[in-house]
């Protein structure tokens, strides 16, 4: 805690001093993001504070859409801000607001549609645009939308299995299918 204390303190008085430097406010970006999951990350472990999580979040997404407004097709800026609002929507899961969460799944599923445009070959890409896609449709579950939330993660799963067939050398595209496959179980079962 006295880490993250610190760290916050060191990145808010860089933040202060960071405007018209595109490189180290990006930097800035990834820090606050990385404080963020030690705060109160989703998918790892973490302090369990979920509103700091989610205030170190903000602080890096806010970071990340000012530097992608004048770059709309910087592939970099699009996968990192689409991962950003992911962040922000699970963190707002668990504090009880799905209803917001899905407004940040919305985007990061727009985003991942930007980036796939700029980098169609990119397994990266195609991998982020699946996990946005069923991280929306389990938002819309949690918000109880369950037959809109199911259509999603049944479309994530269709383009998950389309790119486990194309790429079985991919472990972490066989990984995301089990993991779709069991958000769809979920949303059937709950729903």
């Amino acid at each position: 805690q006295l880490l993250v204390k610190n760290a916050l303190q060191y990145l808010n008085a860089l933040a202060a001093e960071s405007s018209g430097d595109p490189t180290l406010q990006r930097e800035l970006a990834t820090a606050y993001e990385k404080v963020g999951d030690v705060q109160g990350g989703f998918r790892s472990g973490s302090l369990g504070d979920t509103a700091g999580a989610l205030d170190s979040f903000r602080k890096a997404l806010a970071i990340r859409e000012s530097l992608l407004e004048p770059r709309p097709d910087d592939p970099d800026l699009l996968g990192e801000t689409a991962r950003n609002h992911s962040k922000v929507g699970d963190v707002l899961v668990r504090m009880g607001q799905p209803g917001d969460a899905v407004a940040h799944s919305r985007t990061a599923l727009q985003l991942a549609d930007r980036l796939i445009a700029v980098k169609p070959d990119d397994p990266k890409a195609r991998f982020m645009a699946i996990a946005s896609q069923v991280d929306l449709g389990g938002n819309l579950a949690e918000a109880g939308r369950w037959q809109e939330g199911l259509a999603h993660c049944r479309l994530g799963v269709e383009l998950a299995q389309v790119e486990a067939r194309a790429h079985p050398e991919e472990k972490r595209m066989q990984r995301a299918l089990a993991l779709v496959y069991g958000r769809v179980a979920w949303i059937l079962t709950e729903g």
